[in-house]
């Protein structure tokens, strides 16, 4: 794995994105067994790092960040979604 290249390179500083900002995923061309991906140095199912490809994308679209810890915004008025209609 050290002499291979990362083919699936989730940072694009033109842009400025950043998918992965800490290289946990990579993706690297077989020429027997097709693309490889890996998580922290373990291999793992391609699908498995398409799926977590699209939810960093996910996260990243709705301006949370990539951390494993979710971001609290506190309580006050328009904070909390109500799933029904309040009638006055």
């Amino acid at each position: 794995m050290p002499n291979s290249k990362d083919i699936g390179n989730l940072n694009n500083k033109k842009f400025g994105i950043e998918l992965d900002p800490k290289n946990e995923l990579r993706l690297e061309e077989d020429s027997v067994k097709g693309q490889q991906a890996y998580h922290k140095g373990k291999k793992i199912p391609y699908l498995d790092y398409m799926g977590e490809v699209g939810s960093r994308i996910d996260k990243v679209k709705k301006g949370k960040g990539l951390g494993d810890i979710g971001m609290f915004s506190g309580f006050g008025e328009g904070t909390l979604k109500k799933p029904y209609k309040e009638i006055d």
